[in-house]
């Protein structure tokens, strides 16, 4: 899950720096959406495939990451 939240972090990063190159690179509206996405996309796919649950399971997981990224970003302390 590292390796896709920085993805998701760094891809977050360039999409905004390209329009916007003044924004803070530890701003939650940079950080949260992509690695969240990304963290949930992946935690749905690395579940067992063996019992099938509910088909809502991917929306959850997504939901679930974002969330956390949006309650953690400012956790973090950006200094500012």
């Amino acid at each position: 899950m590292v390796p896709l939240g920085l993805a998701g972090w760094f891809l977050g990063v360039l999409f905004t720096w390209t329009p916007a190159p003044g924004r803070f690179i530890a701003d939650p509206v940079l950080v949260a959406p992509g690695t969240g996405l990304l963290i949930g996309l992946g935690a749905h796919l690395a579940r067992p495939t063996a019992k099938p649950g509910p088909r809502f399971t991917a929306a959850a997981a997504v939901a679930g990451a974002l969330a956390g990224a949006l309650l953690g970003s400012p956790a973090a302390g950006t200094g500012r």
